[in-house]
């Protein structure tokens, strides 16, 4: 295994992360988003665990390498971001009480519906996940998918509470146990789902394969999930085995758009800088409204449509914007510490 492989790019995956983290801003947007709202909380973070497995497949690296990479990567710009959002939270709404306490939280990994900034869970669980990977990856694909099953099953029926939806272990621990099986199963398969992707011997897979996932997306929207509700009242286990089959149909509804979509340069941009985006969601939530006040302008989403335009228009801002700067203060403060252009 050639660990000083460099990462290389991948048009699809980085337009399937800039929709995956579209996604995530439009979930927070709540009602506001129509029937898109119930519809990407069926399986977009689990998407994005997907994506980022089939990510650490193209260039798998050594477990120090691993780990000093995640810690670069994640939990330094997760600290970044977590006091960047506290900072900008105190400021605009003229209030410090309760930053001690939300400093603890922060300390804490962000424990998901615990701290106020929301979106920064995501960076810890993907860190812990990334730490403790590294001790499998050289099992064989059989074993990891078998690692998968019990991880699912454990999770499902021995587990006292549902560690996705309500969370209680620092940095989101119990969290990343339960989003790893999507992580491992991006791992296990990215190269089949390359293949299908790429060579023309499979074209009448792919498009098959494609179009009957995006009808499954199209009655799980239509049907605010209530399909799958009904199919967990009536199939025994369906939670254990059919709500994972579920959510990666409804995965490869979204890899085929993402495969369609590639071409698009602003789309694959957005998912070069998905990390940045989910650290950003939250600060830029607020500041973005308040500086609309500032020149008279009043920002409400009140419709589907309204909340999409505002999605897309919040991460382009991000892209163009908000990053750039960001990486030019960062690139400033390192030549002034003496670490950046190869500096010790």
């Amino acid at each position: 295994m050639d660990t000083g492989q460099k990462r290389e790019r991948v048009a699809w995956i980085d337009a399937a992360k800039a929709i995956g983290i579209f996604m995530i801003y439009i979930g927070h947007y709540s009602e506001a988003s129509g029937l898109f709202y119930p519809y990407v909380f069926q399986f977009h973070v689990a998407f994005l665990f997907f994506l980022a497995g089939c990510t650490e497949r193209i260039a798998p690296h050594s477990w120090g390498e691993s780990w000093k990479k995640a810690t670069q990567r994640l939990l330094i710009p997760f600290f970044l971001f977590g006091l960047a959002f506290l900072g900008v939270r105190g400021i605009l709404l003229n209030s410090w009480e309760d930053l001690p306490s939300e400093l603890v939280k922060l300390a804490q990994g962000a424990v998901r519906n615990q701290f106020s900034g929301y979106s920064l869970w995501f960076l810890t669980c993907l860190w812990v996940m990334e730490m403790v990977f590294p001790l499998v990856q050289g099992w064989k694909a059989r074993w990891l998918m078998l690692l998968a099953i019990g991880i699912q099953i454990l999770v499902t029926r021995v587990l006292p509470y549902n560690p996705t939806q309500d969370p209680q272990v620092w940095y989101n621990a119990d969290s990343a146990l339960a989003y790893s099986v999507y992580f491992l199963g991006g791992y296990v398969s990215y190269p089949w789902i390359a293949r299908g992707l790429e060579e023309k011997r499979y074209l009448a897979i792919r498009h098959g394969a494609g179009v009957l996932s995006l009808a499954w997306g199209a009655i799980t929207f239509w049907t605010e999930g209530q399909i799958v509700t009904e199919l967990a009242g009536r199939l025994r286990g369906f939670e254990t085995w059919g709500r994972p089959i579920h959510i990666l149909i409804l995965i490869c509804s979204a890899i085929y758009a993402a495969w369609l979509l590639q071409e698009l340069p602003g789309l694959r941009r957005a998912g070069r800088e998905s990390l940045y985006l989910c650290g950003n969601e939250n600060g830029m939530g607020l500041a973005v409204p308040a500086l609309a006040e500032t020149v008279g302008l009043h920002i409400q989403l009140g419709n589907p449509l309204g909340a999409l335009a505002y999605g897309a228009a919040m991460m382009a801002l991000g892209v163009w914007v908000v990053i750039p700067a960001e990486k030019r203060i960062g690139t400033a403060v390192k030549r002034s510490l003496g670490i950046a252009g190869g500096q010790k």
